[in-house]
């Protein structure tokens, strides 16, 4: 179901989780948005502020997660030809 067969089932596990995060970090952004054009503490007042960092660590690690992925790829298909 919608399952890439390049991939194995980690990596797209992985995936899927970047694909949660940045739907948070979208959220996470909608929300301060709304905040700074209310006057009213809404849904801020619940949210702990210096938590909110996290998404962005969380998006960093993401990518660097794809940036090493892919450049092991790379290192793999090297090696791989250099056995031929």
């Amino acid at each position: 179901m919608g399952m890439n067969p390049n991939l194995n089932i980690e990596d797209e596990y992985v995936e899927n989780l970047l694909k949660q995060i940045q739907f948070l970090s979208l959220e996470t952004k909608l929300i301060k948005e709304n905040h700074s054009q209310s006057k009213g503490a809404g849904i801020m007042a619940l949210i702990d502020k210096e938590n909110l960092p996290i998404v962005d660590h969380l998006l960093a690690s993401g990518e660097k997660y794809k940036e090493m992925r892919n450049q092991l790829s790379i290192k793999s298909n090297d090696l791989m030809f250099q056995n031929l």
